[in-house]
């Protein structure tokens, strides 16, 4: 749920962003994987450039999302 939560917010944003991936690096073991990969988020006027990292577990014949983790390479902002 909250890899949709943070997809929808990125690229349902007005105006439009794009998202890039690259880098894409993967490996699973029996009831254990993970992915990771570079982005690159375009907005108007600015790059929003990270790293981000899932963790699946196999639940049946399901992999789902145990842990996402996200580092920004950008200067976000005041918060």
């Amino acid at each position: 749920m909250a890899a949709a939560v943070w997809m929808n917010r990125i690229l349902s944003a007005t105006p439009p962003r794009k998202l890039t991936i690259s880098n894409l690096r993967v490996a699973n073991w029996d009831t254990a994987g993970w992915a990771g990969f570079n982005y690159i988020v375009d907005e108007t006027g600015r790059q929003l450039k990270g790293t981000n990292t899932l963790f699946f577990k196999k639940n049946g014949n399901d992999w789902q999302i145990v842990v996402i983790h996200g580092a920004i390479d950008t200067f976000a902002g005041a918060h």
